[in-house]
């Protein structure tokens, strides 16, 4: 609960420093509270995503070819499916003299599950049987032999983003737009790795990160004509927050790892580059657009991997670094905005 306050705390200041922040370099001789006239337009937009996730450090399984004169090692992983998601965003032109406040929310939940079995493997239990797939996840203490007949495996993604944006927009040329904009952005990364396996034996890996941090970019408009235009956005975002860490393993042997939740640094950038028609029906004005995007998260927590023999107490800690995942998104968006 204390940490959950620290970023509400962080992520209110942020947003009310950005807010008020026109207004005190004004201060002298504007009154904030005129910030909103009568005539204030508002923009509401909405887009429906179609995003591939890509995810590295995925490996659960290996299998193993042992009937050859070389051991063959051919490692399988989880590759999440095209998933649905939205984004909605809310707009205030010249919401204080030129600059223009944004804030959007975007919302994707991918799920994929994966199987592996040794395909030599008896239907019946023989106690001879020497199995060939092992698990790159599982710590030797809990099972020193480390091989099963076959394993299935479930990886759960919930993502959630927002920011609260300033804008400024630049017309270098008749049909050429600059919009830069900075301002502060949240991330919401939680994710939940389950793994089960012939002999009945489990693993279950859980990660809840929420990151505040600052962004900034910029929006650019090429007007063809009085209705169609290309646009480009490009921002890079850097958020801070503290991640929370399980890892349970039950095999022959049960055990549980807990990482640090020191604050963690997660960089991230978007891309994204489309078409947008604007049309104006019953004095109101209407937009639709279409694109592609690219969205990249790097250190973000993912399971470990031990190097340990098992035997050796002294070695149960060896381990990669649970911070070393790249979280991506590509897809297309397709999108409609309402002024009023």
């Amino acid at each position: 609960m204390k940490k959950w306050n620290s970023t509400f705390f962080i992520t209110l200041l942020s947003t009310s420093l950005l807010v008020f922040l026109p207004a005190l370099t004004h201060a002298s001789s504007l009154n904030p509270l005129n910030w909103i006239s009568c005539n204030q337009h508002i923009e509401v937009e909405a887009d429906y995503l179609r995003w591939k996730p890509c995810i590295d450090d995925l490996d659960y399984a290996a299998s193993l070819d042992l009937d050859s004169d070389e051991t063959k090692v051919d490692y399988k992983g989880i590759c999440p499916e095209w998933e649905s998601g939205f984004r909605v965003s809310l707009e205030l032109p010249c919401f204080f003299k030129d600059w223009t406040l944004s804030t959007s929310y975007t919302f994707l939940n991918s799920d994929t599950h994966s199987h592996i079995k040794d395909e030599n493997a008896p239907d019946d239990n023989d106690p001879d049987e020497v199995f060939k797939v092992a698990s790159p996840l599982v710590h030797p203490a809990v099972l020193p032999e480390i091989l099963f007949s076959s394993i299935h495996c479930k990886y759960a993604l919930n993502y959630r983003e927002w920011d609260v944006l300033l804008h400024y927009e630049i017309c270098c040329a008749p049909n050429h737009s600059f919009s830069p904009y900075f301002g502060v952005a949240g991330v919401d990364l939680n994710q939940h790795l389950k793994m089960n396996t012939s002999d009945s034996g489990s693993l279950r890996w859980k990660s809840e990160y929420r990151g505040v941090g600052l962004r900034a970019g910029s929006y650019y408009t090429y007007k063809i004509d009085q209705c169609f235009s290309l646009f480009a956005n490009a921002n890079g975002t850097l958020v801070v927050g503290n991640p929370h860490t399980k890892n349970r393993q039950d095999f022959v042997g049960s055990i549980k790892f807990k990482d640090d939740d020191c604050c963690l640094f997660v960089p991230g950038y978007h891309i994204t580059a489309g078409a947008l028609y604007e049309i104006c029906y019953c004095g109101r004005e209407y937009s639709f657009r279409c694109g592609y995007e690219f969205v990249n998260w790097y250190n973000t927590p993912n399971p470990r991997i031990f190097s340990s023999n098992g035997i050796d107490t002294s070695e149960i800690s060896n381990s990669t670094s649970p911070n070393t995942r790249t979280i991506g998104f590509h897809g297309i968006l397709a999108g409609i905005s309402l002024k009023f």
